[in-house]
C-alpha cells in the first residue's frame, strides 16, 4: 500500500471518527483542539498555551493532556501537519489544479506569528489563534454549516492555488511551528536503505514542504529537517524503493 493511500484512510477516517458520537459512537469525543480518544485526554499544544497564557494559570489536566500530545509528537516528529489537519488534506486535494510556479517566502514568520500569539493571548486573556484558526474552522463548518468565517479557509486555498504551494504550511502556520519546534528531534524519520539510491531526484521533487531530500540524504542518511511531516511523498516517488520510514537502519 502507498503511504499517501495509508494518509487518506488516516485523514478521512479521523474525520468520520469526530463525527462518529452524532451517531452515538464515543471513540473519539471533542475537537482538533482538545478530545478525548478512548478515554485518555489529549490537547493541541499550541492550544494549550494559549489557554494557559490567556487564564494566567496552571490548569493540571489541561497540562497533562498537552504534555501527552507534545510526547507523541516528540516522538513521531510533525505527523499532525501530514496526517490529521484537514487544512492540509484539503491543499493536497486541491495540489492538482495549481500551476508549477510557486512563491516563496522565508520559513522563520510562523515562528514569529507563534511568539506574537502566544503574546497576544498573554496580554488580551483570549486564546487568540484559536478564534481565527482555519482547521477549527473548517471542521466546524463541515459539521455545522458554512458561514463568513469559512473565508479564511477559501483564502489560504486560493494562497495556494496561486501565490505558494504549502505556503500557509511551510511559512505562516504558527501550529505547524509548534509541531516542527516539537519534534525537532524525533527518531521517526524518513532514511535511506541498503538499496542503491538512483540519484533521479523525484523525492525532492514530490516533497510538499520544499525539503531538500536528497542533500540530507546524501549528508546522513536521513531527512533530519524539523519541517518534515512524515506523509511519504517522497517514499512514494522513489523508483528503487530506496527510502523507508522508521526509527533505525533497515536492510
Amino acid at each position: 500500500m502507498k503511504w499517501i493511500t495509508l494518509r487518506r484512510i488516516v485523514q478521512f477516517g479521523l474525520l468520520l471518527l469526530f463525527l462518529a458520537p452524532v451517531m452515538g459512537f464515543t471513540l473519539v469525543l471533542g475537537t482538533l483542539i482538545s478530545a478525548s480518544v478512548l478515554g485518555i485526554v489529549l490537547a493541541d499544544p499550541l492550544a494549550g498555551l494559549e489557554i494557559l497564557s490567556a487564564s494566567k494559570s496552571i490548569y493540571l489536566p489541561l497540562v497533562i493532556a498537552v504534555i501527552l500530545m507534545i510526547a507523541f509528537s516528540a516522538i513521531l516528529g510533525r505527523v499532525y501537519c501530514g496526517w490529521v489537519c484537514p487544512i492540509n488534506t484539503t491543499l493536497e486535494l486541491v495540489d492538482k489544479h495549481r500551476p508549477a510556479n510557486s512563491k516563496t517566502f522565508s520559513r522563520s514568520i510562523k515562528y514569529k506569528i507563534l511568539i506574537i500569539v502566544l503574546l497576544l493571548s498573554l496580554l488580551t486573556s483570549l486564546p487568540v489563534y484559536e478564534l481565527i484558526n482555519p482547521a477549527g474552522i473548517l471542521i466546524r463548518n463541515i459539521f455545522f454549516g458554512f458561514g463568513p468565517e469559512f473565508s479564511i479557509v477559501m483564502g489560504i486555498v486560493a494562497f495556494e492555488l496561486f501565490i505558494s504551494k504549502r505556503g500557509w504550511c511551510r511559512y505562516f502556520c504558527p501550529q505547524g511551528a509548534t509541531y516542527s519546534l516539537i519534534g525537532r528531534f524525533s527518531p521517526v524519520r524518513v532514511r535511506l536503505s541498503d538499496v542503491e539510491c538512483k540519484e533521479c531526484h523525484n523525492c525532492e521533487q514530490k516533497c510538499p514542504m520544499g525539503i531538500p531530500v536528497s542533500d540530507f540524504l546524501a549528508k546522513g542518511k536521513e531527512i533530519s529537517d524539523k519541517e518534515c511531516t512524515r506523509c511519504g511523498e517522497c517514499i512514494d516517488a522513489c523508483k528503487a524503493k530506496a527510502l523507508y520510514i522508521g526509527w533505525g537502519r533497515k536492510y
